[in-house]
């Protein structure tokens, strides 16, 4: 009799163990889809984006001013530079950008690197949808709090920008160079 409660006990264990391997297997390979998929948007937002919308403070700008402004966002490895047109001047600034896809919506950070006016991060919320790119984060003082959506409002800067083709890229190299 204690024989037979011995093998059920042991199969009962062997149940449970396999039970605890499935879950932990099941664990590891969400955390894996997890990694890659935190790893497919850090290797999808690589490139040069343009903005062809802009939302400022709750107002639309108007497209030829967007267009007029020229503004780029390159993504290159870990760094970022930004690019635009203010009154004929082309300016640049750089900085290094960190992508949390962890949350709902994802969020990212940009710390800049050379920028006198901007001591502190500037951490927004995005949206990575194949060859276009939403971000929305707030500027001046509240530069570092997050906003909780892509509505927009007072003090909330929405880009609608899209990925730059290679040969467009090179139209805006030589422009540069000029």
């Amino acid at each position: 009799m204690r024989r037979i409660y011995s093998l059920q006990f042991l199969a009962a264990l062997a149940v449970c163990a396999s039970l605890c391997l499935l879950v932990a297997a099941d664990k590891d390979s969400k955390d894996d889809s997890d990694k890659k998929e935190a790893k497919s948007d850090k290797d999808a937002i690589q490139g040069t984006w343009k903005c062809v919308k802009m939302q400022r403070d709750g107002k639309e700008e108007a497209e030829d001013q967007v267009k007029e402004h020229a503004l780029t966002v390159k993504f290159d490895g870990e760094a970022i530079t930004y690019q635009h047109d203010r009154e004929g001047q082309v300016e640049k600034k750089h900085g290094t950008f960190k992508l949390d896809t962890e949350k709902k919506p994802k969020r990212i950070t940009v710390t800049p690197k050379d920028d006198p006016n901007q001591d502190k991060p500037l951490v927004g919320i995005y949206d990575l949808k194949g060859d276009t790119l939403k971000v929305a984060h707030r500027h001046g003082d509240d530069a570092d709090t997050l906003p909780e959506d892509f509505k927009g409002g007072d003090g909330i800067v929405i880009m609608t920008l899209e990925r730059q083709k290679d040969g467009d890229k090179d139209k805006d190299d030589k422009a540069e160079k000029k």
